[in-house]
């Protein structure tokens, strides 16, 4: 293999741009970079809880158990690995969702599930274990003040309020029109036809004025109830923005938005750089298109005094894809996105998880079985480890494949995350001197389809995380160390 030149790139302790020039994904792989950093940087500050997940409602069970039983084993432990947190309550189910005493049908069309008093003192027990809030999904979909109603009440009167961080009001409006909300049988023929949530011709315009009546009904009963929203998923809606704000950002706490880096909904679009495959997970335009349109949405909020909140974020769209999902790949990509959204000023991010899914950062289960950790989850402790509330930068690298954030706090100088997304060649990597040693925590595997991740020498079959870190000596004032293909690397440069 030909020697390519090692490259020198120096990252000065003035604050980067918020998102840099688009980095070309055919620039040649160097064999060796050298990474100057300040010792003191600025960068955006990281939320101490900017890590989350989302629960279906209709998953709640398989999460939290029956009303006589216990959390599935090891549920409290994978939260409590990631730090403070949030945990939203949500997903499609949301607008399924009806209040009710009696588990099962909520007796009205389009109520498919029924949240009961045990499920919110399970959610309230979670919370108070984990020191995580809650972010709530309240039914927009049926259109009716009492259905929000009865579900803020029956929350508030199982959770105590500094438990919950907001209530989201509805789930993706923008697809309404588009998606299915019950079925009409037909009492002679038995067919069935599907009811839309929303009329064919729903505009955004109707979206903000039922949105608006919901709100005064919910502030009638409590002027104080944290809202958020407005939970959309496509970009003419999200264009829209401004003018949502415009009307309520004064009645919100946090503006909410979605994004899946891919997409299978409807098979997805062969040829489409969205389309689920392991390339297009691992390319930098996914990050760049995504990080770029969650910048956007970061600054409109901030015009309104508001923070951002991804508050359902995956893979795949429609439930993941089996050999992208679930594998090395997965973890990869989750570090670069999640810190790439850090970077532009996102106050925090729900990873969502449906028990069964591939996308499942753990897989859970009502036999009382010990959680099976997938490669997301270890993606998702790695940013734990990296983040820690501190203030990110961006460190521009010479090759979309490999990237690299520092991360400053008052508790530890640096830390520094450099990532090789290529599929075969090895990095060498050399920072600067601060400090007599620091450590290093790897995470690794087999092949990006694979599930065979490690982090920090081990296997995540446990729910105790107990890591190994090597520890590294300076050579002639400077440490060096390889970063394999398809593998990150947490330096720490406090000893």
């Amino acid at each position: 293999m030909r020697r390519r030149t090692a490259l020198e790139l120096a990252l000065a302790s003035a604050l980067l741009p918020a998102w840099g020039a688009p980095l070309s994904e055919d620039a040649p792989l160097p064999e060796a970079v050298d990474l100057k950093f300040a010792r003191v940087g600025r960068g955006t500050k990281v939320a101490q809880d900017f890590l989350g997940l989302s629960f279906e409602y209709s998953d709640l069970v398989a999460y939290l158990g029956r009303k006589n039983q216990e959390f599935n084993p090891g549920l409290v432990q994978l939260l409590k690995n990631l730090g403070p947190g949030t945990l939203r309550v949500g997903g499609a189910s949301t607008d399924g969702t009806c209040w009710g005493l009696v588990p099962g049908p909520g007796g009205r069309p389009g109520c498919f599930f029924t949240l009961v008093p045990f499920l919110v003192r399970k959610l309230g027990a979670l919370a108070q274990q984990t020191g995580w809030r809650l972010i709530a999904g309240i039914n927009l979909a049926q259109n009716d003040p009492e259905v929000a109603q009865e579900l803020v009440q029956g929350f508030l009167a199982g959770i105590p309020r500094a438990q919950i961080l907001a209530f989201e009001l509805g789930n993706e409006p923008d697809l309404y029109a588009r998606r299915p909300f019950y079925a009409l049988k037909d009492p002679v023929t038995g067919v069935r036809t599907s009811i839309l949530t929303r009329p064919q011709d729903y505009s955004f315009k109707a979206y903000v004025h039922e949105f608006a009546e919901i709100q005064t009904a919910l502030a009638r009963q409590d002027p104080h109830l944290p809202l958020a929203g407005p939970a959309f998923t496509s970009r003419p809606w999200e264009d829209q923005l401004p003018d949502f704000l415009t009307a309520l950002a004064p009645k919100l706490v946090l503006v909410t938005d979605h994004q899946y880096a891919l997409s299978r909904c409807a098979g997805g679009i062969p040829g489409s750089f969205t389309f689920p495959t392991l390339d297009n997970l691992l390319s930098e335009k996914v990050i760049e298109f995504w990080v770029g349109r969650a910048a956007t949405l970061v600054q409109q909020a901030q015009a309104q005094g508001l923070k951002l909140q991804v508050t359902e974020f995956n893979s795949v769209s429609c439930g993941g894809q089996a050999g992208v999902s679930d594998g090395l790949a997965s973890a990869l990509w989750v570090i670069d996105h999640l810190l790439a959204l850090a970077q532009v000023g996102v106050r925090g991010v729900n990873i969502h998880t449906v028990s069964t899914s591939p996308y499942a950062p753990f897989k859970a289960s009502l036999d009382g079985a010990t959680p099976q950790i997938m490669p997301l989850y270890a993606g998702l402790l790695f940013c734990a480890l990296a983040l820690k509330g501190g203030r990110i930068q961006a460190v521009p690298t010479p090759s979309s494949r490999i990237k690299a954030y520092a991360i400053y706090d008052p508790v530890a100088p640096l830390r520094v995350v450099v990532l090789n997304k290529d599929l075969q060649h090895e990095v060498q990597v050399t920072l600067p001197r601060f400090t007599r040693s620091c450590r290093l925590l790897r995470l690794r595997g087999d092949a990006p389809d694979r599930a065979g991740v490690t982090l920090g020498g081990q296997s995540l079959q446990a729910e105790v995380f107990e890591p190994t870190e090597e520890t590294l000596q300076p050579v002639q004032g400077k440490y060096r160390f390889p970063v394999p293909a398809l593998s990150a690397v947490l330096v720490d440069l406090h000893t």
